[in-house]
């Protein structure tokens, strides 16, 4: 019995042999999802090397406990899904299936920024969008 699969719809018309539909369906997927190392800004991975090897401005009396990779696995196991990426744009369904080396060294990272007291600029920036919660009138904010 031969198997038959509908024929599929790609840029350059209608493909109807096996070789075709394959090469459109790759075509697709490439075009919709984004290898992860593509994800990473190279500006910004300069500027948080450059402040975690800042030293500490004031001796910091307080040693700061360490942070766990299993407390970042955790956190990142919590995060909600099907939120709005922020500037760095990689979404929460991405840091909760990041392999374990990549957690250690987010892990090392967290620990050298409380040891240095220093945080890179861009991960203190967010977008803020007011939506009105009715159609009454809406007030900007002064402040």
């Amino acid at each position: 019995m031969k198997t038959y699969t509908p024929v599929i719809h790609g840029e350059n018309g209608m493909k109807y042999e096996a070789p075709e539909k394959a090469e459109t369906i790759a075509d697709s997927l490439e075009k919709h999802f984004e290898p992860q190392h593509q994800l990473i800004n190279e500006d910004l991975l300069k500027e948080t090397r450059n402040t975690i090897k800042q030293k500490p401005q004031k001796k910091n009396k307080l040693k700061p406990s360490k942070i766990k990779t299993t407390e970042v696995t955790k956190i990142f196991k919590k995060l909600p899904n099907n939120k709005v990426p922020g500037p760095d744009s990689i979404p929460n369904e991405a840091l909760k299936r990041l392999p374990p080396q990549e957690i250690e060294q987010i892990t090392s990272l967290f620990n050298k920024m409380l040891i240095t007291g220093k945080m890179p600029t861009r991960w203190k920036t967010a977008k803020i969008i007011t939506l009105p919660k009715t159609k009454e009138k809406c007030y900007l904010p002064t402040k």
